[in-house]
């Protein structure tokens, strides 16, 4: 009765070897590799036997207890905590299954039974690869996943060959290893047996997570595993996929999976068995076709004398092996099996010292066989699909442009397609009719490409053709050009035929977009050539008016209504005025201009003057000044022009200073007058009595802050003067008047006349009070009376 294989299994590192040569110390047959944590291990080639630290050649090497087939999982699960015992593995091992029951696995041949089998080897429990971590009491031990072995039926009611499996749910099932067959139903001998079961047992829901007595850990390097901390048991995939997996295909519980205990492998080589009838390993297995080939060996030993192995290096060594195998028909299918069998029958074969290294430069050879395998493939597939276009191009290119299928093709046209070798290399339906899809979209896409050049094309045509009718001294055409005479013109040219009605509008559309675009450029242009002219005219203007006032031909301060007579004369005011010109802001713009470089040089010119120790006063003249500081205001740039309007300036503010104190005299005057007439002072008023009244008042006290205590007497006997002569004018008035009350019945005429002559007479009087206005203060209280009159 066969048994399940219940090999443990642990997740493989990924390592590549390096393997060490003669000149770095390492004994021969060793070949160095590195663990996922980084850290190096050393193994041997030919007995697969790992170790920690480096053999060196010279020194006995000790066997390690860590085979290859360990070694990996040991790499993979973490770093081992000590160095490996020194002892030989035995063959079979001691291993628990899940429900606690032990069964014996072979540790060559993978082969697994419940009973202890008899060897001369002891058998040494199945070891547990501990998962390192930063917290010893959080993650547990990791045992080495198995897998639970079939439960053989304690009774004799169940039919030969068959065995008891169980879910992990617990739910039992049967399974036949020779006829491979699976059933919930049990197969005894006092019933019938029932019908095979046709399909798998329902499936059971997978759980996102692992169920809750497991538990989910990582190792340092970032790998997922699960424990169960009741029972003690540790696996790398997830249980509850593990479940999953069980219960919806129990047949896989009981069947083989290595393929070394079939009978036949790939090509038709059998694997050769030992004197008990079982499978020999690979290893063992090549040995066998070594004596099995030995005499047609001897018949090739001449391609070995060409051949000198003491001078070659591991590298070319691997190459000639290579060779061998790439000359014997070793293909990226071939299998290690028949490999051997094959190319044992050459001498060649054992350029490579040891069966490690001979299955490592097979296993190099077969993968990069396998790579150019693909490239071939992959070539000749593109070269296929390359010329199934092409038979689709030369066959199609004369079909309706509206085609999108074969369907919408000619019969002819798909017999010869279909026909066509090339058409036959595709042999996938499927896949061709995803070309043809593809062809046509991409015949489509080229179709409206040609279509939109051709467009652009005609639209260029009728393009040019405007431009034409739209240049030279007449055009036919212009910006205002409406679309409809456009038509009317060119309705017979092939360029506006070739369109039709939208492209023709979105050609005139661009064109006379275009053409206003030139017009309002032309316009722009034009209107900055006129402003450049009447920048040119200005500035002429500016010219002639600064070369006027600084000649002094115009004063500084003239109006312009005073200044325009004097420009008309001139015969250069005509050429640099045009009707749009407004001379009296260009006047305006001189006399500012004028006017801020006069405030420019304002401090410099005083500066000037105080360094050369000279003063403006009202009796100075500018010549003196100028003839002193001629080279100082040179210097500074100070035209004779500027500066005298500087010495202008200065003198007319000391004439409206001492005008404003000659009327601020006058005022002071004028109150001490009123306060005089106020206190009614008259010829016989005396001095003493006067001031003594008046002494406290302000216009007394202003009058004494001008001119002393001497100025209020001597302006009052002016007052007394004055007040003397008023009223002898006043009597005199009298006089004439009562004189001409007595010649009232005279003459119409004669009154007439004497009218005229008193009106002269009041006219003459009025100009001389005004004349007296400005200085005698006399004259101010006189004009006072005559109002009162």
């Amino acid at each position: 009765m066969s048994l399940p294989t219940a090999a443990p299994s642990a997740p493989n590192p990924s390592r590549e070897p390096v393997r060490g040569m003669d000149g770095d110390g390492l004994a021969p047959g060793w070949a160095e590799a590195v663990a996922h944590d980084g850290r190096k291990y050393w193994y041997n080639i030919t007995t697969q036997v790992t170790r920690w630290d480096k053999p060196v050649a010279g020194l006995p090497q000790p066997v390690s207890a860590v085979p290859q087939s360990q070694a990996a999982s040991v790499a993979d699960a973490g770093v081992p905590n000590s160095e490996p015992p020194q002892q030989t593995i035995p063959e079979w091992k001691e291993a628990t299954a899940g429900d606690g029951r032990v069964y014996y696995y072979h540790a060559q041949t993978g082969e697994t039974r419940w009973e202890k089998p008899e060897t001369e080897a002891p058998v040494s429990s199945l070891p547990i690869t501990p998962v390192p971590s930063t917290t010893a009491a959080a993650k547990p031990a990791v045992t080495v996943p198995v897998e639970v072995p079939p439960q053989k039926a304690p009774d004799s009611d169940l039919l030969e060959g068959w065995l008891e499996y169980k879910t992990p749910e617990g739910r039992v099932y049967y399974h036949n290893p020779s006829t491979r067959e699976t059933r919930w139903e049990r197969p005894s001998k006092s019933g019938s047996e029932k019908a095979p079961l046709q399909k798998a047992p329902q499936k059971h829901r997978v759980a996102e997570k692992p169920a809750a007595e497991w538990k989910e850990y990582e190792t340092p390097d970032g790998k997922k595993y699960y424990h169960n901390p009741q029972t003690n048991e540790t696996k790398w995939t997830n249980p509850a996929l593990d479940d999953e997996k069980s219960s919806s295909k129990p047949s896989d519980r009981g069947r083989k999976t290595d393929d070394r205990k079939g009978s036949r492998r790939r090509g038709g080589v059998t694997r050769p068995r030992d004197a008990k009838g079982r499978p020999l390993n690979d290893k063992a297995a090549e040995l066998h076709f070594i004596t099995e080939n030995e005499k047609k060996r001897a018949r090739k030993a001449d391609v070995m004398e060409s051949i000198d192995l003491s001078s070659m290096t591991d590298i070319e060594k691997t190459k000639l092996f290579k060779s061998v195998l790439e000359e014997l028909g070793v293909t990226h299918e071939s299998r290690w099996l028949e490999t051997m069998k094959i190319c044992s029958a050459d001498p060649r074969y054992f350029v490579l010292s040891s069966y490690g290294r001979r299955h490592n430069a097979f296993a190099i050879y077969l993968s990069q066989a396998t790579k150019r395998a693909k490239v071939k493939r992959i070539l000749e597939t593109r070269r296929s699909y390359d010329e199934f276009f092409e038979v689709l191009e030369e066959h199609l290119k004369n079909e309706n442009n509206k085609a999108r299928s074969l369907e919408d093709c000619s019969s002819a046209t798909v017999r010869m397609v279909e026909e066509d070798p090339r058409y036959k290399a595709v042999s996938d339906h499927h896949e061709r009719r995803s070309m043809i899809r593809s062809f046509f979209i991409d015949r489509e896409r080229r179709m409206r490409d040609v279509h939109r050049a051709k467009r652009r094309e005609n639209m260029g045509a009728l393009r040019a053709v405007l431009d034409k009718h739209s240049s030279g001294e007449t055009p036919t055409f212009h910006e205002r050009t409406s679309f409809r005479q456009v038509c009317d013109v060119l309705a017979k040219d092939p360029a506006f035929l070739a369109l039709d009605e939208p492209d023709r509008s979105v050609v005139y559309d661009e064109w006379q977009n275009e053409q206003r675009a030139k017009v309002m450029e032309a316009r722009a242009k034009e209107k900055e050539r006129k402003r450049a002219q009447e920048r040119a005219k200005r500035g002429a203007f500016r010219e002639k008016l600064e070369e006027l006032i600084m000649s002094g031909e115009i004063e500084l301060t003239a109006r312009y209504k005073d200044v325009l007579p004097i420009l008309k004369e001139k015969k250069w005011f005509a050429s640099t005025v045009d009707q749009e010109t407004k001379t009296s802001d260009l006047y305006r713009d001189v006399i500012d201009a004028i006017e801020e470089k006069l405030a420019r040089h304002k401090d410099k010119f005083r500066s000037i003057l105080k360094d050369a120790g000279l003063s403006v006063e009202l009796g100075t003249t500018f010549l003196s000044i100028w003839e002193k500081t001629q080279p100082a205001l040179e210097e500074n740039k100070i035209s004779k022009f500027y500066a005298e309007a500087l010495f202008s300036r200065q003198q007319e503010k000391l004439t409206v200073a001492k005008k404003k104190e000659e009327k601020r005299v006058q005022r002071i005057k004028e109150d001490y007058w009123d306060l005089l007439r106020r206190k009614e002072v008259n010829e016989k008023s005396s001095w003493h009595e006067i001031k003594v009244v008046v002494s406290g008042r302000s216009a007394y006290k202003d009058l004494v802050a001008l001119g002393g205590e001497e100025l209020p007497e001597k302006s009052f006997n002016e007052y007394l003067a004055y007040r003397s002569e008023k009223e002898e004018r006043r009597r005199k008035r009298h006089r004439e008047s009562e004189g001409n009350k007595s010649e009232v019945n005279g003459d119409v005429k004669k009154k007439k006349v004497d009218g005229d002559d008193k009106l002269d007479e009041l006219q003459k009087r009025k100009n001389e009070i005004l004349s007296k206005l400005g200085t005698d203060p006399a004259a101010g209280a006189e004009m006072r009376d005559e109002g009162e009159v």
